[in-house]
């Protein structure tokens, strides 16, 4: 399981209904997830240094959600005008889906033990459900792992 903090921050020009460039808006997003990977891993059997691959999905709970939104005023500095019922309103999504894909190395060190370096990525779907915020993110992760089991 891995405590994953993000921050993200998004600018555009509000539009009114007729398509007239308004006033300028900057959303900030401050979420934390915690994250599940669950991954099927295939180790080559042969050699001092053997490949592995692993794929497969994850899921993530949202266990912090700071997002506010501001609007620019006349003088070019932003105020805050929404915390987080109004910039994402029912569009936040607590719940994350994910596909992940790994490869990596693996050797046997000090008795047995293995130790493992991984190259890791994963889509999301994201955490918003707006169609107006793309939001869907990429993960790449660096993973170093020592085996205490023999």
């Amino acid at each position: 399981m891995l405590y994953e903090p993000e921050k993200y921050e998004i600018e555009g020009d509000g539009r009114n209904s007729n398509g007239f460039v308004g006033l300028r808006f900057r959303h900030r997003f401050d979420v934390a997830y915690l994250r599940l990977p669950v991954m099927v891993r295939y180790t080559y059997p042969r050699g001092k240094v053997v490949p592995v691959a692993e794929i497969g999905f994850t899921v993530a709970y949202a266990v912090k959600n700071n997002t506010t939104a501001e609007q620019m005023d006349r003088n070019g500095k932003y105020s805050q005008i929404q915390t987080l019922e109004g910039a994402t309103g029912d569009s936040f999504r607590r719940n994350q889906l994910g596909i992940g894909a790994g490869l990596g190395l693996s050797t046997h060190v000090a008795d047995g033990h293995a130790l493992s370096f991984l190259m890791r990525a994963e889509q999301t779907d994201g955490f918003s459900n707006s169609q107006q915020i793309g939001v869907s993110v990429l993960h790449l992760y660096g993973l170093l792992s020592f085996d205490l089991t023999k």
